[in-house]
């Protein structure tokens, strides 16, 4: 998913510059990038004034956003639950190691090369595992910066769009008066 294409930002901010807001809300109803989709949110309430904009997009952000990062959620799964693939080989491993030792009487001089095995096995269950652990949580880590970094930088340019909706606050001043 496209989170906010330059030409699409700019085209938007004259459309609202403009004040051709009935054909800037069609032109972003036929995108589907979060930019489109948050500015359509805020759009859809502008009936409802400024304040109701401003919390549609950002509700609409937090849940495009949400929904971004339970995509790549596999990945800190995956990152998690390297160490414990690595830990079930590394047991099985030594099961393997200890079965070894046991068929020799306990006598490691038996058969050493069956009990080198088990441990060489265990000890490659646990380097697989820890790689897999952490390929796995540092690319959920890059992944995760990236969409956040996305994310809010397009809700950022939305909600900066918005502030042409904000009413001008009327000045407590009164222009007439003068001192006699």
């Amino acid at each position: 998913q496209t989170i906010a294409p330059q030409q699409q930002v700019n085209q938007t901010r004259s459309l609202i510059e403009r004040r051709a807001f009935r054909e800037c809300l069609e032109s972003v109803k036929k995108s589907n990038t979060y930019f489109a989709r948050v500015v359509t949110a805020a759009l859809q309430h502008a009936r409802h004034g400024f304040d109701a904009m401003h919390e549609a997009a950002v509700e609409k952000a937090g849940e495009l956003s949400g929904q971004m990062f339970r995509k790549v959620e596999f990945l800190n799964i995956l990152g998690n639950l390297g160490p414990l693939m690595g830990l079930l080989g590394t047991v099985y491993g030594m099961i393997v190691s200890f079965h070894e030792l046991g068929q020799a009487g306990g006598q490691a001089g038996g058969d050493a090369g069956g009990l080198a095995r088990g441990i060489s096995l265990a000890l490659v269950n646990t380097l697989l595992g820890l790689g897999l652990a952490i390929l796995g949580l540092l690319f959920y880590g890059v992944c995760r910066n990236r969409v956040d970094a996305l994310t809010v930088q397009a809700t950022v340019q939305v909600l900066d769009l918005l502030e042409y909706f904000r009413p001008i606050a009327s000045s407590g001043s009164s222009a007439g008066t003068t001192g006699s």
